[in-house]
């Protein structure tokens, strides 16, 4: 655990000293190190205030429903922009999966309208499934149908129905992966294939994941997510053997024997070769494949918990920045980062990988990793002037200030950082 011993020596005053327009030193009134109910609370209410404040006070669309698909740092939404099957189910997961831990009925109406929208313009009524994108008036743009699309509306369906108990949710979840498993199932090598025009026939075009060929960690490390959620929602037994298959795959085949996640695979899950790997996938992968596990009834098991601690220790041992702060993009399974951007979604995911294996191990030093993270977080990413998250930090240190929503910078990964981050802190607590 040399690695984490290192960043407690450099990281603290020096990183805090380095402030941005985020907060400052002084900025936030933060708890004091080791005040785990006083960062409970705080969490949720930095959650609460300043990210859902953010989105329930820019994002609806009040004109053509839905939320808006851009919308810049001070909240003016950009009025041509498309919405994107991506971010409209983020959002309907965001607001339910906060109404389920904070019951209040401006996130019930947030959840519905998002739902709403998603039911009436980007549901193919002709052929099944989800649209890619639709225009902000509700016309189709993309119609084709990348599984990563269809898995987040998965997601956000079980977590629907989880939230408010509406039938219609879990039914359209359950069409969406019978489709799934017809046209996408992989009979002969498991797991699926990824990219399907709109009539559900392979698709050789572009594809927003990677090589049309080729399946990607991304897109099964989040069926495994969302079949997780749709197994709890009530899932039928299918739902459980794919969650099975799914979650094998990741362990066995996904995770490299040191302890990484190669991000591509021939058809018959040979891996591509690349010279770097996403630490971000790698520490929410770990926590995923814990949840995973949790919702087949095998919470900790063996095999997980160990692979799940390796994807946590190899990126904050090469990949955490000791003097600034925060976890970098990319780099080598052994060796310096090669990518030194700091994105928002990489450090949610950190913080929860590193409560995931606290409660693992209960060593301590994960506590201690999860704290200066999250100070870092909230003095350089938190825009404490309007709300949200900052995109990120580039290479050269300075604020990605431009969007605060676009297709794919949404509230699911910083909310859900901080929902699971709550829900774990008050498990640790005793709450």
């Amino acid at each position: 655990m040399r690695w984490l011993l290192i960043c407690a020596i450099l990281a603290g005053p020096m990183a805090e000293a380095r402030a941005s327009v985020g907060g400052g030193k002084d900025g936030w009134n933060l708890p004091a190190q080791g005040d785990l109910k006083g960062w409970r609370n705080f969490l949720a209410g930095h959650l609460q205030k300043d990210v859902l404040g953010f989105w329930l006070k820019y994002g609806p669309d009040k004109e053509y429903g839905g939320f808006h698909g851009q919308i810049n740092r001070m909240g003016k939404p950009e009025p041509a922009a498309e919405k994107s099957l991506v971010l409209e189910s983020r959002i309907v997961w965001t607001f339910a999966a906060a109404y389920r831990q904070f019951p209040r009925e401006e996130y019930r109406k947030a959840a519905k309208d998002a739902f709403d929208f998603m039911e009436q313009h980007l549901w193919d009524k002709e052929y099944g499934g989800w649209f890619w994108s639709v225009s902000r008036s509700g016309g189709m743009l993309d119609g084709k149908k990348h599984l990563y699309g269809q898995t987040f509306a998965i997601y956000a369906m079980a977590e629907y129905y989880r939230a408010f108990g509406d039938k219609k949710a879990l039914d359209r979840a359950m069409e969406d992966f019978g489709l799934m498993e017809k046209y996408a199932h992989d009979q002969k090598y498991g797991g699926y294939l990824e990219p399907f025009t709109r009539e559900w026939r392979p698709d050789t075009g572009e594809n927003p994941i990677g090589p049309y060929d080729q399946k990607s960690t991304n897109t099964h490390m989040h069926l495994m997510e969302a079949f997780s959620n749709l197994l709890r929602a009530g899932g039928d037994p299918l739902v459980r053997k794919r969650l099975e298959e799914v979650y094998g795959i990741i362990l066995d085949k996904v995770t490299g024997p040191e302890g990484y996640a190669r991000e591509f695979f021939k058809q018959d899950w040979t891996p591509i070769p690349s010279p770097d790997t996403s630490y971000g996938h790698e520490v929410e992968e770990a926590w995923l494949l814990l949840d995973a596990a949790d919702a087949l009834g095998r919470p900790k098991e063996e095999k997980c918990a160990k692979l799940a601690k390796a994807l946590v220790d190899r990126p904050m041992k090469y990949g955490y920045d000791a003097v600034e702060g925060g976890l970098y993009e990319r780099g080598p399974v052994a060796g310096p980062p090669t990518l030194k951007s700091k994105t928002w979604w990489v450090e949610a995911e950190c913080m929860v990988g590193l409560l995931a294996v606290y409660d693992l191990t209960r060593d301590r030093v994960y506590l201690d990793s999860f704290d200066r993270l999250t100070r870092w977080i909230l003095n350089t990413l938190a825009d404490r002037e309007y709300g949200e998250w900052f995109q990120g930090v580039f290479e050269d240190g300075k604020l990605d200030m431009a969007w605060k929503v676009t297709p794919w910078k949404c509230p699911y990964h910083n909310s859900r950082a901080l929902l699971e981050s709550v829900r774990r802190l008050d498990l640790i607590t005793g709450k």
